[in-house]
């Protein structure tokens, strides 16, 4: 008996035995097919040559008065604004669009309306290529237009709360209006700076809105019969220089300056026998923006211009514009990762 245990017990030792090297075969053989398997290649993410983004802004103020012995206006504020990027990257080749619209109302008690305190449509678009791999040079052609959305009118409240002088139209819709057309080159040191030089350059000044003193106050040509025409065409050379800093992802400057020299500017007209102004007309541009918080951020904008076309209501050059804009805006940006990314890099 005691024979048969002991030998029934070796016989279920031999078998766990060969049980044993029968699972670890079967794993080494499972490990050496997993090992030999042909990899399946995995498929390169589609490239992406766009970088966008759209950002809006929109601020608000009020002042309020109740019995106050210095007085002044109860007034509301209004302004809105958006800023859009699309921008395409692809080897040499670059194409640069951006739109920016802006438009304020502020309302007083001591007007009879809503006055506009702000408005602006102004659209550009560069396209580039590269004359080399390594290369700041680049060939160009540029496009842009400026204009404003609704009609302002002059308002003299000198007479008092319930008279008025009678109005007289100051700018509407593609009145004036500024459309540039330009070939040339861009040089870019770096992505803070580009300087872009288009010495064949065809500009239109519209002044669509069928207003003779208006269309004489931005320098459109005279018909036979004493009515203006409402296009001017242009041709020159034009220089644009765009800069732009930003101080720890908070701070950012961005300045554009516009310069164009007209080969027609008409010297022999009546109206330069006795003014005699540059013939360049010049739009320098700048932003200055602080961003206290993701949804918050103070903007101070300014806008200088001078167009030796525009004349004042008295038949003199209005010379040099300037005009500045600051707000506290809330503010929301939606941007691709692409270009989140080359903001960084930036």
């Amino acid at each position: 008996m005691k024979k048969i245990v002991i030998l029934t017990g070796a016989l279920f030792l031999t078998a766990g035995t060969w049980a044993q090297d029968d699972i670890r075969q079967a794993a080494a053989d499972a490990a050496q097919a997993i090992a030999e398997a042909p990899v399946e290649p995995q498929a390169a993410p589609k490239p992406c040559y766009w970088a966008n983004s759209l950002a809006f802004d929109l601020g608000f103020n009020q002042t309020g008065f109740a019995n106050w012995a210095a007085g002044g206006s109860t007034t509301f504020a209004l302004a809105a604004g958006v800023d859009g990027k699309a921008n395409y990257a692809k080897d040499l080749m670059t194409w640069d669009n951006r739109l920016q619209m802006l438009y304020g109302i502020i309302w007083s008690d001591d007007k009879p309306k809503p006055q506009k305190n702000n408005d602006r449509i102004y659209l550009e678009s560069k396209w580039k290529y590269k004359t080399g791999k390594e290369s700041k040079w680049s060939y160009s052609a540029g496009f842009d237009f400026r204009s404003q959305f609704s009609e302002t009118w002059s308002v003299d409240g000198r007479g008092g709360q319930d008279y008025y002088e009678e109005p007289t139209l100051k700018s509407a819709i593609m009145s004036p209006a500024y459309i540039n057309l330009g070939v040339g080159m861009d040089w870019k040191p770096g992505a803070w700076f580009d300087l872009s030089l288009s010495p064949l350059t065809g500009g239109m000044t519209v002044v669509w809105y069928n207003d003779n003193t208006l269309r004489r106050n931005y320098g459109m040509k005279p018909n036979p019969d004493g009515s203006y025409q409402p296009v001017l065409f242009q041709l020159g050379t034009q220089l644009k220089a765009n800069a732009k800093f930003s101080i720890n992802d908070k701070f950012h400057f961005e300045t554009q300056l516009v310069a164009f020299y007209d080969y027609l500017f008409d010297y022999k007209s009546e109206y330069y026998t006795t003014h005699r102004p540059f013939p360049v007309r010049i739009n320098w541009d700048n932003k200055i923006s602080w961003q206290i918080s993701r949804l918050f951020r103070i903007g101070l904008d300014t806008w200088l211009i001078y167009d030796p076309l525009v004349q004042n209501d008295s038949n003199a050059p209005r010379g040099v514009q300037f005009k500045e804009f600051a707000s506290l805006n809330f503010t929301y940006t939606i941007a691709n990762p692409l270009a989140i990314e080359k903001a960084k890099k930036k």
